[in-house]
């Protein structure tokens, strides 16, 4: 009986299928299972809908205090979009809608969200730069979602800058491995101006800069 019930809704379009999925999170919200994250992620995987699910539980578990919420469904939110790009993209989308509906009170938390994302390891540095870089009306209307990117600047700026300063280290150890194989191999790395001028002084390690979210 439960394998016709599942060949049933797996007929159905994905519309009916997303129906059904929403009415199984807000019961499961209602009924207090909603943290049971292996139950819900089977549910969504039965329906053929894991990455869209988290779209789904944007709306079902958010409300005015969504920056809170975000790390109280850490792990139930992490089921759906852990190195999930897609996943994490409609977990994005929901919040766009979540946010034009409650708008006066959570547009202006806005770079508190997408931080809250980020510190929380729901959304990669990646998703969230991109998705401040094409702002889509998929969702919500392109303007609001214009002004959505707008009010997270100051973040997406430092998560920016944050990636370029990974990158250049990554570099950085590149050029360290490359020159300790060449002394491996007797090739003779010449330090340029050390003789002539003496070690030349790094400069000193500073503290990874932060952004002042409380400032925003």
């Amino acid at each position: 009986m439960s394998k016709m019930v599942v060949d049933k809704d797996l007929d159905k379009s994905i519309e009916d299928r997303l129906d059904i999925l929403h009415l199984y999170f807000q019961q499961a919200l209602n009924d207090g299972t909603i943290q049971d994250g292996k139950k819900m992620l089977n549910e969504a995987e039965r329906l053929e809908l894991k990455n869209k699910a988290s779209l789904l539980l944007a709306n079902v578990l958010f409300t005015e205090d969504l920056v809170q919420q975000i790390k109280f469904y850490r792990n139930l939110l992490l089921r759906f979009c852990m190195n999930d790009a897609k996943a994490q993209r409609h977990l994005l989308g929901g919040i766009e809608q979540k946010v034009f509906s409650k708008k006066d009170v959570l547009l202006p938390k806005t770079a508190h969200i997408i931080k809250a994302l980020y510190d929380n390891d729901i959304c990669d540095e990646e998703v969230l730069i991109s998705w401040g870089k094409k702002p889509s009306s998929k969702y919500v209307k392109k303007d609001f979602a214009k002004e959505m990117i707008k009010v997270a600047q100051p973040v997406l700026v430092w998560l920016e800058e944050a990636e370029e300063d990974s990158e250049s280290d990554e570099n950085e150890d590149l050029a360290v491995a490359f020159d300790d194989r060449s002394r491996t191999i007797g090739t003779i790395v010449e330090k340029k101006d050390e003789e002539k001028n003496g070690p030349v002084k790094g400069s000193d390690d500073k503290d990874d800069d932060d952004v002042d979210i409380d400032n925003i």
